[in-house]
């Protein structure tokens, strides 16, 4: 009986020992556990990360290429100019006491054989039109006695052609008194130049409305020339635009005219056709910039 019970004690005891031990045993294989799953976590969240990063950067990637695809397409349309007529050909002789030199920096030069005078005049393309498609206009204003230059424009839009434009400026330094046209979107950059540049004592705006109040603060005179049969211009906003202009600004309403007609091209995009030519239309241009100067000269 005694042995019985000793055996029985000594059972007891090594069963309390091997207790002990499984339980250490399992702590430690529950902490195991958890490290694994603390580490697959972190696994999973990195690989998340990773993934994110990824299409980030195939976002980012396929951003750049529609963009250099559209600044490419952007481009190609800029080169497709408009037509020109056969009257801006015709204008591109020298001829009738107007001489036509092609300068240094590209920009075409018409002066007036037997008087330069002491004006000179910029006429700004509007965007995809050539230089040529103002030659009767510009020939029309030199022999009014002025120095008329059509600067070759950056991709054809006068948005890449400040630098271009105040070049000319500095290459001309006798001329101390300047003109600035702008067709169509031009406007804008032909209202820059004008508030920028000293020199500038008058802008006139063919077809267009400007965007801020540059001229108003500066106070300098400026022209609008618009034409009823406009298709381009948004009438709304040129007439809410007219706020913007100094005191002394000057309209010229041409009935028939549109947009087009300023220069000698095929009819522009959005555009409407036109009641009176091209040549009706510049002439009453040229009379109106005239008056615009002769102005600007008897005020000073």
């Amino acid at each position: 009986m005694l042995r019985e019970i000793k055996e029985s004690k000594l059972r007891i005891r090594k069963n309390k020992k091997d207790s002990s031990i499984d339980t250490l045993n399992i702590t430690m294989e529950l902490e195991k556990t958890l490290n694994i799953n603390q580490t697959l976590e972190l696994e999973r969240e990195k690989m998340k990360r990773e993934r994110k990063r990824f299409a980030l950067k195939i976002v980012l990637a396929l951003v750049v290429v529609l963009s250099i695809i559209s600044s490419i397409g952007y481009i190609i349309w800029l080169n497709k100019t408009y037509k020109v007529n056969e009257y801006a050909n015709h204008a591109m002789i020298s001829s009738y006491g107007v001489d036509i030199q092609k300068l240094e920096d590209s920009a075409l030069l018409f002066t007036n054989n037997s008087n330069k005078g002491d004006i000179g005049i910029i006429i700004i393309p509007a965007e995809r039109v050539e230089q040529k498609s103002y030659a009767r206009l510009s020939k029309s204003l030199a022999r009014k006695n002025h120095q008329v230059f059509v600067p070759k424009l950056t991709l054809n839009s006068a948005m890449f052609s400040k630098s271009k434009i105040e070049e000319i400026f500095k290459r001309h330094e006798d001329i101390t008194k300047w003109i600035v046209i702008g067709h169509s979107d031009s406007g804008n950059t032909a209202l820059k130049i004008a508030a920028n540049e000293k020199k500038v004592i008058g802008a006139v705006f063919l077809g267009s409305y400007v965007i801020g109040d540059d001229l108003k603060l500066i106070n300098k005179p400026s022209l609008l020339i618009w034409g009823t049969n406009d298709g381009i211009l948004d009438f709304s906003k040129f007439n809410e635009f007219k706020k913007n202009l100094p005191e002394k600004t000057f309209f010229h309403e041409i009935v028939g005219g549109n947009n087009s007609n300023f220069a000698d091209i095929q009819l522009l995009n959005k555009d409407n056709n036109a009641n009176i030519s091209n040549e009706e239309q510049q002439n009453q241009v040229v009379e109106q910039v005239q008056k615009f100067i002769e102005n600007i000269n008897s005020q000073k």
